[in-house]
């Protein structure tokens, strides 16, 4: 996700409302102004970091002074060069929880576009975000677990200790193999 405060005097107020909306959920939070660490390369962060699930990545809706929308590590890849203020986006994985879980996640996303950021941007690989149909997110995030469950089926029927004695085109074929299974 990505975007920009539609006003930057409202970074505190989507704070609070971020964090009202945590107390009544029961997420634990961390309140990124308060917090000495959120300071990243010489950027203050304002906006919150949820826990949403423990099976959850955390949750961020941080903004910097200009009011884009970042996670922590934006502030580091940009400071370092490896990517531009323009090309940043925020992510949060949700495929180890349960649906539910991503429901809350895109609720919350709806309110943020609804109220602060009209121009937010959402890529949901589980699509939910675009089309509200909850039989969809339950299958793509089903599809997600089948296909994870395989993989680490396969990757678990590898012996690591060969890979050591192949060339890089050598690997190449060994994981045509793997895909041809």
């Amino acid at each position: 996700y990505s975007g920009k405060l539609s006003d930057i005097k409202k970074a505190k107020a989507i704070s609070q409302d971020l964090t009202d909306i945590a107390h009544q959920m029961n997420w634990p939070l961390v309140s990124l102004e308060d917090d000495e660490s959120a300071i990243w390369f010489d950027t203050q962060l304002t906006g919150v970091a949820l826990s949403v699930h423990p099976k959850c990545e955390t949750f961020f809706l941080g903004f910097d002074e200009n009011g884009n929308l970042y996670h922590p590590i934006n502030v580091m890849l940009i400071s370092e060069g490896y990517i531009k203020p323009e090309e940043v986006s925020v992510f949060v994985k949700t495929q180890f929880a349960e649906p539910e879980t991503h429901l809350w996640i895109i609720g919350v996303l709806k309110y943020v576009q609804m109220h602060y950021i009209p121009d937010l941007q959402v890529t949901d690989e589980a699509g939910y975000w675009e089309t509200g149909d909850v039989e969809i997110l339950e299958e793509n995030m089903g599809t997600i677990d089948v296909k994870t469950e395989m993989m680490t089926r396969v990757l678990a029927s590898i012996n690591v200790g060969e890979i050591y004695d192949c060339t890089p085109e050598k690997m190449a074929s060994w994981f045509e193999g793997l895909v041809t299974r």
